[in-house]
């Protein structure tokens, strides 16, 4: 899971177990059922952005260059970015991709659970567009970033999978495959197996991760999509507004999915 449950100011809120974690611009605490903290991490950063996966614990200062990933109230890694941290992700092993900022380029680095860096791919935002999105899966032999591409005339977002294992290096920069879609803002990245979720301004589904990156699912949206909260097993929507040629109400406000697209509720 990599969705941060609640945001007040510069707070933000996880649970993990019995715990509330807090992250603040203080530090990090894990906080039990009456109030008192278990253990505390104390840093200081302009605007931490906290992520969980399994034990692991990935604050980035999006506003600055500095990674710490805490397991069980200890700090792990600690990364110096070197500039300034667009998007960041953990995954389930404790190693870390960060995407970072620069007027006219952008920087996708892996890291290993001890910080070393692992891979380093330079993109540019004319050629390439704008990253929005990145993912990585639970054992770190796939990650998938997710690019918005303006002309000026039309929008096209672009899903691409890159393999992190040995064999990946005999392809061309570690990609296996991209999906493009044209008139959307794919937001959102999430691995679900040997598949890849995605997200956007008008739908969801699914690639394949391992193989082609070809669309496995996709359900396109008669309604916005406000708000989406993303576990382990299924995800959740809220939706506003119809979109254009949507004339009746959303039946349903929320609704839950798995990850395959169907309803749960």
């Amino acid at each position: 899971e990599q969705t941060v449950g609640f945001a007040d100011g510069n707070a933000s809120v996880l649970t993990e177990g019995e715990w509330l974690l807090r992250c603040s611009q203080d530090g990090l605490q894990a906080i039990d059922e009456k109030g008192r903290v278990e253990w505390d991490v104390p840093f200081t950063m302009s605007s931490p952005y906290m992520l969980k996966a399994g034990k692991f614990i990935s604050v980035a200062d999006r506003l600055g260059t500095s990674v710490i990933v805490v397991r069980d109230g200890v700090i792990e890694t600690e990364i110096d970015a070197e500039k300034q941290i667009l998007l960041h992700c953990v995954n389930e092993q404790g190693a870390s991709v960060v995407v970072l900022d620069g007027s006219e380029s952008h920087d996708v680095k892996l890291y290993s659970r001890e910080g070393a860096t692992l891979m380093q791919r330079h993109t540019y935002a004319e050629a390439d567009g704008i990253p929005v999105a990145i993912a990585l899966n639970a054992d770190g032999s796939r990650m998938a970033t997710a690019y918005i591409h303006y002309t000026g005339t039309k929008i096209q977002s672009i899903i691409t999978i890159f393999d992190l294992t040995e064999s990946g290096s005999a392809l061309v920069d570690r990609i296996v495959g991209s999906a493009a879609f044209e008139d959307c803002v794919i937001a959102d990245l999430k691995f679900d197996g040997d598949l890849c979720f995605f997200a956007g301004s008008d739908r969801f589904g699914a690639v394949d991760a391992k193989r082609t990156c070809e669309i496995v699912w996709e359900k396109n949206l008669e309604y916005q999509m406000e708000t989406l909260a993303l576990s382990d097993e299924y995800f959740a929507v809220r939706y506003g507004e119809g979109l254009a040629g949507t004339v009746a109400a959303a039946e349903n406000n929320v609704v839950v999915y798995d990850y395959t697209g169907d309803v749960l509720c």
